[in-house]
């Protein structure tokens, strides 16, 4: 349950090991809707290296819901860290706070 409401949350595995690529992706759906689609998807985790980018990024995000007032919103924070395999100086870190919402929807009739 999330915010009183029932999510299944499928996470995978998108790592591409020849490439130098590990994401993680996670899937979110609202069972209480009819149709069985996320409604919601993510990177909770990723990376990219910098052997054969250039420049390396790791990401971290986590969300969160809620429903204020008759709406459904979702917080994410996502951290971000980018390095360089040539410059070794090169260490930047950043972190964005985002959201969006929607209407609340009406649960899926019982049969």
């Amino acid at each position: 349950m999330t915010g009183g409401k029932p999510f299944l949350k499928i996470s995978s595995n998108h790592t591409q090991n020849g490439a130098g690529i590990q994401q993680e992706v996670e899937d979110w759906f609202d069972l209480t809707q009819p149709e069985f689609e996320p409604v919601f998807s993510f990177t909770p985790d990723g990376s990219v290296s910098g052997i054969a980018f250039g420049v390396g990024r790791t990401i971290e995000a986590r969300c969160f819901l809620s429903e204020p007032s008759g709406l459904e919103r979702i917080d994410m924070t996502l951290q971000i860290r980018f390095d360089g395999m040539l410059d070794p100086g090169f260490d930047v870190q950043g972190s964005l706070l985002s959201g969006g919402e929607r209407k609340a929807r009406r649960p899926r009739p019982a049969h």
